[in-house]
Order: structure tokens, then sequence, then C-alpha cells
């Protein structure tokens, strides 16, 4: 979304539901050392060998049209 931080979902008003995956990890570490801003990619590759447990939860939302 071009900004640090969690942006909520948005999906365009009228759209059918959009699918949303949350994933959460269990380290062995405090901190991985990483600078905010970090990428994803970054992130990831900073966690591979530290990865206890993960989970992931998909969820659906939706912005239905405003009723006429």
């Amino acid at each position: 979304m071009g900004s640090i931080g969690y942006t909520g979902p948005k999906p365009p008003v009228g759209d059918p539901a959009h699918h949303y995956h949350f994933q959460v990890f269990a380290l062995d570490v405090d901190t991985l050392g990483i600078d905010p801003g970090a990428t994803r990619e970054d992130v990831l590759k900073a966690m591979s060998s530290h990865v206890l447990s993960k989970g992931e939860i998909v969820g659906t939302f939706e912005r239905k049209a405003a009723a006429n």
C-alpha cells in the first residue's frame, strides 16, 4: 500500500467478497534484526531458520453498494 504498517481490507464497493490470508509464526528469537519497512521477502528470509510453528486463517470481506 506504499506505507509502513497494517492497512485493513478495502475491496472496491460492489465487488464480490475478497479473500484475505493472515499468517502467524512462532519464532525462537525475540527479534529478527531487520529494519522497519523491510519487504515481505526480507522478513520471510530472516525468519526462515527460526520458525517453530505457523498457522494461517483466511477471511472474506466485501463492501456492498449502498441501497437506493
